[in-house]
């Protein structure tokens, strides 16, 4: 079945990171605090779309992924860390086929993970 063969490819490593609250910097603007809500995900991301342009003279790449994982709780404006530190926004989230067996969750690559820093 669909479900089985799905699942049969998650690996684990994801991070879920929600932020918790928001803080003010010194320009004034709102800076959210991340917090790890599961450390240890298992899932599996698939490149969707994704094009190359210039952004101010600047290459920039937009990307698009998707995310099959088991069930956990994922809301809009959650960020995945993967196990190489990309870091994606998670836009929509739902059961695929409302049987409560796995999660499909639409990603947009944000950046890398640094060390010492905020989120993207």
């Amino acid at each position: 079945m669909l479900e089985q063969s799905v699942k049969k490819r998650f690996k684990p490593g994801l991070k879920v990171v929600r932020a918790t609250s928001r803080t003010i910097n010194t320009i004034g603007s709102a800076v959210p605090t991340w917090a790890i809500i599961n450390p240890n995900l298992s899932g599996i991301i698939v490149t969707k779309s994704g094009q190359r342009q210039l952004i101010a003279g600047e290459p920039a790449t937009t990307s698009v992924h998707v995310l099959y994982c088991e069930l956990t709780d994922l809301k809009p404006g959650d960020r995945i860390v993967d196990q190489a530190g990309a870091v994606y926004k998670v836009n929509h989230t739902r059961d695929p086929q409302q049987r409560g067996i796995f999660l499909k969750s639409d990603l947009e690559f944000v950046g890398n993970e640094q060390q010492g820093q905020s989120l993207p």
